[in-house]
């Protein structure tokens, strides 16, 4: 019987304890990002040479660059996609998803499709890749709402993201626009609800 209490105690402690570092590694992470949302611009460069402030249109241009360069391909359904090989034997591929706001690209995602149809969490060797390659960057590890690990990467303004949702994604993200861009949404909602009431 004291064993069996003696063995909940531990386990409960050891809980808490992960409960703990968890909470303080999001309370960190927290911190981070308003430090990135208020830091100068001065991190642009994005995987693949695409660069923060781009317009569509110099990013259309940057597609076609890459295509004639032969860094990417356009896929059967017509899509741009570049073929992420790692260390030589696993190979997926990356699709594109710019955000734009005001004209100027802010945020990137590269989503992983895997040409085996099976993703066993490619966004950790996109992860492996980038910390070898990329220096000066604090990196947080916090749970996802699925219980998956998200790994965040900051450096000044850029926020560089790697997780799994349905898929593994890769996201480049310039912090002080995107505190911008969430301010004007919630101006616009904010606007859209008196024009409603001034209906009445």
């Amino acid at each position: 019987m004291k064993n069996s209490i003696f063995l909940l105690l531990a386990l409960s402690l050891m809980l808490t304890c992960c409960k703990s570092e968890s909470a303080r590694e999001e309370e960190s992470l927290q911190v981070a990002i308003e430090e990135a949302e208020n830091a100068q611009i001065t991190e642009t460069k994005l995987f693949l040479d695409f660069k923060f402030g781009m317009s569509r249109k110099e990013v259309d241009k940057h597609f076609e660059d890459l295509l004639k360069k032969k860094k990417i391909f356009v896929n059967d359904k017509g899509e741009y996609q570049y073929e992420f090989n790692y260390h030589g034997s696993m190979k997926f591929f990356l699709a594109f998803s710019p955000e734009f706001f005001e004209d100027k690209l802010y945020i990137m995602n590269y989503t992983v499709e895997d040409p085996d149809g099976y993703d066993p969490g490619n966004h950790v060797f996109l992860m492996h890749a980038f910390k070898k390659t990329k220096h000066g960057f604090r990196t947080f590890i916090t749970n996802d709402v699925l219980g998956g690990k998200m790994y965040t990467n900051i450096l000044g303004n850029m926020i560089v993201r790697f997780k799994k949702l349905s898929q593994s994604v890769m996201i480049y993200e310039n912090a002080p626009i995107s505190k911008n861009a969430r301010e004007n949404e919630k101006q616009k909602e904010k606007n859209k609800v008196r024009e409603s009431v001034a209906e009445f």
